[in-house]
């Protein structure tokens, strides 16, 4: 009896947590309109997303206001989904031809390669 417990142990709690910047990209994914958020980023781009940990998420960001800054250090993934979701809404809205893709685009350019 032993053995078959311990062929059927647990492995969940030794699974590691995913990166906070998978959890945002999944979060994103799941809201449906993520895509305004990184439809410009690249492949290569959206891999060190889903690997970034909260601090160099934010990098991913460059140029993003102190609102966006403290969101990025303080809400949820699911959270700083919608709150990145709603931005690029508004900035639609503002100026239909300026979205945050434009803004994510320039911060990457600018920002990580």
């Amino acid at each position: 009896m032993t053995s078959n417990a311990n062929a059927k142990l647990d492995t969940s709690a030794t699974t590691t947590p995913k990166a906070f910047g998978s959890q945002f990209f999944d979060a994103l994914k799941s809201a449906g309109r993520g895509s305004l958020v990184t439809e410009r980023m690249k492949y290569d781009q959206v891999q060190k997303l889903k690997r970034s940990n909260r601090q160099e998420a934010i990098k991913f960001f460059f140029g993003a206001s102190y609102e966006t800054i403290q969101h990025f250090k303080n809400d949820s993934p699911q959270e700083l989904a919608e709150y990145m979701i709603h931005e690029a809404d508004e900035a639609a809205k503002q100026d239909p031809r300026m979205t945050v893709l434009s803004i994510v685009a320039n911060a990457l350019m600018n920002g990580i390669n």
